[in-house]
């Protein structure tokens, strides 16, 4: 991962990328750098032309959970509250540490319980 900056784009100063697949982005320093101490990913030495290397690593799981059981769970677990963007929107979400780096909880706004249905032929 890396973080790169793409002034006049969105008007986003801190874009976090994979190859060339961009996670996440950040308006401010103040941001990038909460987002670099939630997660527990630190920054590397600065490559070519000022991008910086992050050294560890996050994945975000989308769950199709109630949020009042996803809080009760969160709260017994010890995880860190936190703000993610979902569709377009600012949901509760919760950022827990692992040895292999951090997971970034939320839910799926577009997830609706559905009843299965078995048809035997």
């Amino acid at each position: 991962m890396m973080v790169r900056s793409q002034p006049g784009q969105f008007d986003y100063k801190y874009i976090v990328t994979s190859g060339s697949t961009a996670h996440t982005a950040f308006r401010t320093k103040r941001g990038y750098k909460h987002f670099l101490n939630q997660t527990g990913i630190r920054e590397g030495k600065v490559g070519w032309l000022g991008q910086i290397n992050l050294v560890g690593s996050y994945r975000e799981i989308s769950l199709g959970n109630k949020q009042r059981d996803l809080d009760r769970y969160a709260k017994r677990r010890g995880w860190i509250p936190t703000k993610v963007l979902q569709n377009g929107d600012y949901i509760r979400g919760y950022i827990s540490r692992t040895k292999k780096g951090s997971n970034i909880y939320s839910l799926n706004p577009n997830y609706k319980p559905r009843k299965l249905k078995y048809y035997y032929p």
